[in-house]
């Protein structure tokens, strides 16, 4: 397809060159060229499920791109101000798991509650996307203590920013306790506004995907950004636990089987259009 910023922005994104010296990439993912579709047909309502071949780039130049077999479920309501659909994806995930026999726990978060608590803990906006990997790289267990204190020291945050920050990094607890746990860190009007918002949003969908038949186990973590700046809303990964895992720590160890999360109207056109 012809060529997106927003693929650009990703490291490992492949790109090619046409006989006529057009550059292009090959699919990094399903989303992007699904997006672009909703954008130019202006659809109101749809599902899709689809399977296809998504392309990485290798670290050695030379040898042909990596070939992953990536599954996509969207869904593309009219806005109604409830979140339904949210806890459909949940179920059709968790099914999907249940399938094929694998047991899977499912993480949570919104990007508003995201950004606020960053602003709580002193880390300014120009900042949070910079952030983003290295959350990622915490809840997998890519870096160091040692090296995160080094990204953390680079904030120029005070000590208390730092430990109410890594207090958050690690924190992981049941939806009902979400708000408990946020709302000492509100330290302006505006702030405790957004991080109630966020928490009413993630209550919705647990108990709308309850009520829907999910079983499997559900719990937030506030400094959950894989995927963040792909989605407006809640967001959320559902990983594959086994006996030996829940023996560890958290789900640094445990693979991602699924993600995904709500894109706004605004947030899916505005993807699209950067694009066209």
């Amino acid at each position: 397809m012809p060529r997106a910023r927003a693929w650009d922005q990703c490291p490992n994104a492949v790109k090619v060159m046409t006989a006529f010296g057009t550059v292009c990439h090959l699919p990094h993912d399903l989303r992007l060229p699904f997006a672009r579709h909703v954008a130019y047909t202006e659809a109101k309502s749809l599902r899709r499920y689809t399977v296809g071949l998504v392309f990485r780039e290798k670290h050695v130049d030379g040898f042909h791109p990596r070939e992953i077999a990536e599954c996509a479920f969207d869904i593309v309501t009219p806005r109604t101000g409830t979140l339904w659909s949210d806890a459909e994806l949940l179920l059709v995930a968790n099914k999907a798991a249940s399938a094929v026999n694998l047991k899977v726990s499912v993480t949570l978060n919104h990007t508003e509650m995201l950004k606020t608590l960053l602003l709580c803990c002193g880390v300014s906006t120009d900042r949070h996307r910079d952030l983003y990997p290295i959350l990622v790289d915490v809840r997998l267990g890519r870096i160091t203590n040692l090296q995160l204190q080094t990204h953390l020291t680079s904030l120029c945050i005070t000590n208390r920013d730092i430990a109410n920050l890594l207090r958050m990094m690690e924190a992981e607890v049941p939806v009902s306790e979400v708000r408990e746990l946020v709302a000492p860190l509100a330290k302006k009007a505006e702030w405790s506004k957004a991080l109630a918002r966020a928490v009413e949003d993630l209550e919705s969908v647990a108990d709308n995907a309850k009520a829907l038949g999910l079983e499997c186990a559900v719990t937030v973590a506030p400094c959950l950004a894989y995927n963040a700046t792909q989605h407006s809303g809640v967001f959320w990964q559902m990983c594959a636990v086994s006996a030996a895992q829940r023996a560890c720590s958290k789900h640094r160890s445990a693979d991602i089987v699924a993600a995904g999360g709500r894109s706004e109207g605004k947030g899916v056109s505005l993807y699209s259009q950067q694009n066209r």
